[in-house]
């Protein structure tokens, strides 16, 4: 037989269950609104790509910027894998040049202020560049340990397109 000790009990206790579970997908809500996801990529304009280098503070590859232009990034079959000196990379979505997007990215995921986030993996780490800075970076999530991975932009391009 059940007690009434037990019966308050065990109710307080589903009471406490329920009341976390709710505060916890209260705050799964808060952070999925306030953690910025960038947006697919779209053809540019030069005006797009002048705005994002003047909010990174300085300039863009030459080859990233032609691709975003000429709308080549656009024609990759993602998710495209390739491995390089032994490590394996994979670039499952390029972003959109978008500086307001990539601003909040950027101070999301604790990055260089002048870095523009141009593409991501299938684990949310990014790829990323820096203004007057030809070389890849690339950033984990966990930890948020970011390390050049390509001297310059030109090496990750090649390295695409022979995959494809």
């Amino acid at each position: 037989m059940i007690s009434s000790e037990m019966t308050f009990g065990l109710t307080i206790l589903i009471a406490a269950i329920v009341l976390l579970l709710l505060l916890y997908r209260l705050w799964w809500r808060w952070l999925i609104k306030r953690c910025p996801t960038p947006v697919p990529i779209v053809r540019v304009y030069p005006s797009d790509l002048e705005q994002l280098e003047q909010s990174i503070g300085g300039g863009l590859p030459a080859i990233l910027k032609s691709a975003y232009l000429d709308g080549e990034i656009l024609r990759f079959d993602l998710p495209i894998v390739f491995r390089r000196q032994g490590l394996e990379y994979a670039v499952a979505e390029f972003f959109r040049a978008d500086a307001a997007v990539n601003k909040r990215v950027v101070e999301w995921s604790r990055m260089p202020q002048d870095a523009f986030v141009f593409a991501g993996d299938d684990f949310g780490n990014y790829y990323f560049v820096r203004a007057n800075d030809d070389a890849v970076y690339f950033c984990e999530h966990e930890g948020g340990e970011c390390t050049k991975d390509f001297d310059s932009f030109e090496q990750l391009w090649n390295a695409l397109q022979s995959e494809q």
